[in-house]
């Protein structure tokens, strides 16, 4: 792209092409919003002009766009309809006001790379907080919590399992 990016019209025009933005995973449609919002530096401009692109091309939702999606969703909300949230005995024993501190950062992750998401799944991450490493993993159960999941994008079939630990007992 030579021309000169318009934010402003290139979220317009993103938007108008993914159904206001339904159709974009939760990641991409924050990315908009940041754009819009004058957030982004130099890295995430390039980031938003290769969504525009691929909007363009014409954007559709990968199988890791849909699961990463579904993780995305249980992450940011601990809704327990979306799965289930466990912590192990270390984390619990940490301070609660710092538990309290560690879900937080959990539920607001977002630094996803090819180097901590290489699957583009968005199933685990590691956050810092008072001197805790903490990490968390999701993953993928059968609706009887017996097995794996036959297909991770479809709820249907999968129970998502979030679990928060300290580093040291990963």
């Amino acid at each position: 792209m030579t021309e000169k990016l318009n934010i402003s019209d290139a979220a317009i025009e993103i938007l108008q092409a993914t159904n206001d933005g339904d159709s974009l995973i939760p990641n991409h449609l924050k990315l908009v919003e940041d754009a819009v919002n004058g957030f982004l530096n130099e890295d995430g401009l390039k980031v938003f002009q290769t969504l525009l692109e691929t909007v363009r091309g014409g954007y559709f939702k990968t199988r890791a766009n849909q699961i990463a999606n579904l993780n995305d969703e249980l992450r940011t909300s601990f809704n327990t309809a979306k799965g289930r949230i466990l912590s192990t005995e270390g984390f619990m024993s940490i301070p609660l006001e710092d538990q309290l501190a560690c879900y937080n950062l959990v539920k607001r992750f977002n630094h996803f790379t090819k180097e901590n998401d290489p699957y583009g799944e968005h199933d685990s991450g590691r956050v810092k907080h008072n001197g805790y490493t903490t990490l968390w993993k999701i993953d993928y159960y059968d609706k009887s919590l017996e097995y794996g999941s036959s297909d991770p994008a479809n709820p249907e079939v999968t129970t998502r399992v979030l679990t928060i630990m300290l580093g040291h007992e990963y």
